[in-house]
């Protein structure tokens, strides 16, 4: 059978037409296996950064990411992706905790997302409640390693039992932290009469007891070398603790600080509790500037704190939270075991701070300096308040900061000056739309109205 020149030139085209074509969706479908993605930004802060595919390329066992994200998230979720991206050991689960809450129960997940879920080999998983690069890195570097962050909880005469789940035990905290990968543990350092070595930090909760000599000398010695201290010191703690906190560079005022900013009294707070949003420049409150909304600390009873009039030259005291330009402190009256306020005139007005960071070199170790963190509400973290706003994520972000060592891999954060270039499925069938439907049809439409316009000729 012999064909015209015609017919064999239009099957030719048409061979071309379906060979380009399969040629495009064999492409798609390689992308759709395999995305890629384009950092066309001048910080690369689509990228991951080398830090973290270091400690990726060390994964030799499966490692599952659940990611509990709304559906707008899509920052998170583009990094989750990248973290794919790089290790194939890696497993990502999106879930939508709105949607599917019994998975988030299953994870224990009490906190809004994002929430970003790490499990490793029989290693419980490690949730991380303010998730970017840095604090999912550092999670699986510490899951790969294998080594704990070990937080001890001084345990006092006549204080609460940290684990009591009564108003004034601290077991939800102690919960939150085990989430994060801490090992919580109780301390009786009266009688232990030393800080163990493998303390990631020490928790000294409202210590309503004087300390005994032993303590103080070994709290001062563990500073002194590098270690690191959380106090929370409220109005129950005994003057003689309070005048101790001098040696480490804070003093802690005998006034009851409220805030009559007018927004903030419409939270509904009563007199003796203090909302508080205004945060110094520090990596603890750094997470709560990338919210949305503004994050609220609920501190019951705060008192004034200021650096000491006797502050060594090496220490390093900067305020972590205060009021507003509001702010006042009124005097208290102790008789007893009673406490009087007069809300008359104020001792102090304008911005009061009521949490405070030190930070002391450490002469052996430069990369280990001594740091104390003092919240001026003695019942801030306990299981009354812990749930309040942002009271947990604080506490969370105060131990993860203290608890941080020379191999702790310090991620800065990277400022938007671009756009990526993302190929993936969808782009790519947006790519073959374009090639073969709607440029073809732009072709098509002006070669029909060239030949209506001839054929009127």
């Amino acid at each position: 059978m012999r064909f015209s020149r015609s017919f064999k030139e239009g099957a030719g085209s048409w061979f071309n037409i379906v060979l380009v074509l399969g040629i495009c969706i064999l492409i798609q479908y390689f992308i759709s296996l395999h995305p890629k993605q384009w950092d066309l930004t001048k910080n690369k802060i689509f990228s991951l950064s080398g830090l973290s595919k270091k400690v990726l390329s060390s994964l030799h066992h499966r490692l599952n990411l659940w990611a509990f994200i709304s559906p707008h998230d899509q920052s998170l979720e583009e990094l989750i992706h990248e973290y794919r991206a790089a290790s194939s050991e890696i497993r990502v689960h999106f879930v939508n905790p709105n949607s599917e809450p019994l998975t988030a129960r299953k994870f224990g997940i009490t906190s809004p997302p994002p929430v970003v879920a790490v499990k490793y080999q029989n290693n419980p998983p490690t949730l991380i409640t303010q998730p970017d690069e840095s604090r999912i890195t550092n999670a699986i570097n510490l899951l790969i390693t294998g080594k704990k962050r070990v937080v001890y909880f001084l345990d006092e005469p006549g204080a609460p039992n940290p684990n009591s789940s009564g108003s004034t035990g601290y077991s939800q905290v102690i919960q939150a932290m085990t989430h994060e990968n801490f090992v919580v543990r109780n301390l009786v350092l009266y009688k232990e009469k030393a800080i163990p070595k493998n303390a990631s930090c020490v928790i000294e909760a409202d210590p309503h007891y004087p300390f005994f000599s032993i303590e103080k000398k070994e709290l001062l010695s563990y500073f002194h070398k590098g270690g690191r201290i959380l106090f929370f010191i409220g109005f129950r703690t005994s003057p003689k603790n309070v005048n101790f906190l001098k040696s480490f560079g804070i003093e802690a005022g005998k006034n009851l600080v409220i805030d009559a900013d007018p927004n903030v009294r419409l939270l509904g707070a009563g007199p003796g509790i203090l909302v508080a949003n205004h945060y110094g420049q520090s990596p603890i409150t750094r997470p709560f500037e990338k919210t949305n909304t503004p994050s609220f600390l609920v501190l019951p009873l705060a008192r004034n704190l200021l650096p000491s009039m006797s502050l060594p030259s090496a220490m390093k005291v900067s305020p972590l939270v205060s009021t507003s330009t509001f702010g006042q402190a009124f005097p208290l009256h102790f008789q007893g075991k009673k406490v009087q306020v007069t809300f008359k005139k104020p001792i102090l007005s304008g911005k009061i701070p009521v949490a405070m960071t030190v930070q002391l070199p450490n002469l052996k170790n430069k990369k280990l300096p001594g740091r104390v963190v003092v919240i001026g509400s003695g019942s801030f973290a306990d299981n009354q308040w812990i749930q309040d706003y942002a009271n947990q994520d604080f506490v969370l972000n105060i131990v993860s900061w203290l608890s941080q060592s020379p191999n702790t891999l310090a991620i800065p954060p990277k400022n938007n000056q671009g756009q990526p270039l993302i190929l993936d499925r969808v782009s790519a069938a947006q790519l073959l739309l374009l090639v073969f439907i709607i440029l073809p049809g732009f072709g098509i439409a002006f070669g029909f109205s060239n030949w209506i316009r001839r054929r009127s000729l």
